[in-house]
């Protein structure tokens, strides 16, 4: 248990202080649910041949109707006041296998205070053609 907070207090330190609001985040998609979707370009890791990690962002959003375009470039222009959540996590993806699993997450809410954080990294997954996960694969897996 030690060893997991440790792990965990650790983890928040880095992760705020470097992979978190100070990184340059480049959206790659939007839901019809209003979560936004990042990454950073410059956390991208190619440890292996055909492996990639990346740091990701999620911004839950919560759209009042309207125009979802126009909804979606507000938030992503710095009108936050739409962002009700974030989602961080570190994702490692196999390119030639079109699979991918997510190392680290941590969930925050609109004031940006820890909700749930796993370290524990989940099985990997088969990427779907039009998910949200395969438009990173696009964009990583170059």
């Amino acid at each position: 248990m030690m060893r997991r907070t440790i792990l965990f207090l650790t983890f928040s330190l880095i992760l705020l202080s470097s992979e978190g609001w100070s990184r340059e985040w480049t959206a790659f998609q939007a839901t019809r649910s209003g979560d936004i979707y990042y990454f950073d370009p410059e956390s991208v890791e190619k440890p292996g041949e055909g492996l990639v990690r990346a740091w990701t962002k999620i911004e839950r959003t919560a759209f009042e109707g309207g125009d979802f375009k126009k909804n979606v470039e507000e938030v992503v222009s710095g009108k936050k006041e739409k962002v009700t959540g974030e989602i961080l996590q570190l994702v490692e993806i196999r390119c030639p296998e079109k699979t991918f699993r997510v190392i680290n997450l941590v969930v925050f809410d609109k004031d940006k205070e820890i909700k749930e954080y796993y370290s524990d990294p989940s099985e990997w997954n088969a990427i779907p053609s039009e998910s949200v996960m395969n438009f990173l694969r696009l964009e990583v897996c170059k």
